[in-house]
């Protein structure tokens, strides 16, 4: 039986709608910083249906990031998200934005993503080794690295210097954002599991008052 899910990309530096049947990608919308999230995503899911030869009674499922990421802009993708799975009354799947971030790649080598935390801070998951969960640390803390070590995520550039200095690298000089492509290649792979009810789901993004938060796995 297919499984179509309605995918929304908000909390990071683009906004974005898919849509997914199965492992196929029906379409895919996004658009790059500059823009408020809350006034565009609904306006971009009607687009991609326009698109398409179905309609949103037919989704099965919403996805959306879970953080970390913008504290208003994760806000408004779980809240459009429980929207729609409240009155569609299917569940929802948030996903570890790190886990996306590196979806958007296809490194066989030791990969991390980060993402500037600000402050000197960067948001870390490693997808190599023992400690895979999602951190945020301060990048005199960050541990210098063996080997080659690919780093992705967003707004990089500015730590380049001390990140290679501790043996990471930076496959291009450009800053790579989240796209939907990420989102989508995540969200493909969620288990039927992965996905609760609209009441249950919940965002994880830093607290403004903690130095290190910690968070959970999917």
């Amino acid at each position: 039986m297919s499984r179509i899910l309605l995918n929304l990309l908000t909390g990071t530096s683009s906004t974005g709608v898919s849509v997914t049947c199965d492992e196929e990608s029906l379409i895919a919308i996004s658009i790059e910083a500059g823009i408020r999230q809350s006034e565009t995503i609904f306006k971009m899911i009607k687009d991609a249906f326009t698109y398409l030869d179905i309609t949103i009674d037919a989704i099965d499922g919403v996805t959306t990031l879970k953080g970390p990421g913008s504290f208003t802009g994760l806000r408004v993708g779980l809240a459009a998200a429980k929207a729609i799975a409240f009155a569609k009354g299917i569940p929802i799947f948030t996903m570890d934005t790190m886990e996306a971030i590196y979806s958007e790649n296809d490194f066989k080598e030791n990969t991390v993503a980060m993402m500037d935390a600000r402050r000197d801070r960067v948001y870390i998951k490693r997808f190599y080794g023992e400690n895979k969960n999602t951190e945020v640390i301060a990048l005199d803390e960050l541990e210098e690295t063996m080997g080659r070590t690919i780093v992705v995520g967003e707004n990089l550039q500015k730590y380049r210097a001390l990140l290679e200095g501790k043996g990471y690298t930076l496959v291009t000089d450009k800053d790579i954002y989240l796209t939907t492509k990420g989102l989508t290649k995540r969200a493909i792979k969620a288990r039927r599991e992965d996905f609760v009810d609209s009441f249950l789901s919940e965002l994880d993004y830093l607290k403004k008052n903690a130095d290190v938060v910690t968070l959970k796995n999917d």
